[in-house]
């Protein structure tokens, strides 16, 4: 929350944020970068001292701009991540439309989809999107409700 005692918002779509502090288990980029944008394909992750950075310096600043860029360098073009990830998704919304699969797997597989899409058009090496993915499918798959 910010000092209005409003959901911090996404300096880059202006979704909300979801705030990862509160939960017990957290990942690495969880704790260091704990705001991630809730935005449909945004999925920037701040701290709040970029958050506050943002607020006191206005949107019209080069941080947005240099963001931008090192998530270019990790996630690649957004552009060409757009393609891959429609390509990608296309069989699974057929999936869903045909009945084969549920709103929560369509949903695990969509979100690991866009960690794939990462992969695929960004750093290939990046630790963050492996692991991502795989949580999304077990998430999918509600693994995570099994004892």
């Amino acid at each position: 929350m910010n000092n209005n005692n409003e959901p911090y918002r996404c300096p880059a779509c202006g979704a909300v944020l979801k705030d990862w502090r509160e939960f017990s288990e957290k990942s690495e980029i969880d704790k260091i970068k704990p705001f991630e944008c809730t935005g449909f394909r945004c999925g920037m992750r701040w701290n709040e001292e970029e958050l506050k950075q943002v607020a006191e310096n206005g949107q019209n600043n080069n941080m947005l701009i240099d963001i931008r860029n090192e998530r270019t360098k990790t996630h690649g073009n957004f552009n060409d991540g757009a393609e891959v990830f429609e390509t990608l998704t296309a069989p699974i919304t057929q999936a869903l439309n045909d009945g084969q699969i549920s709103k929560t797997q369509y949903y695990g597989l969509t979100m690991a989809m866009s960690k794939v899409t990462r992969i695929l058009v960004g750093d290939p090496d990046e630790a963050d999107h492996w692991i991502d993915g795989a949580n999304y499918l077990l998430l999918g798959g509600n693994i995570n409700e099994q004892g």
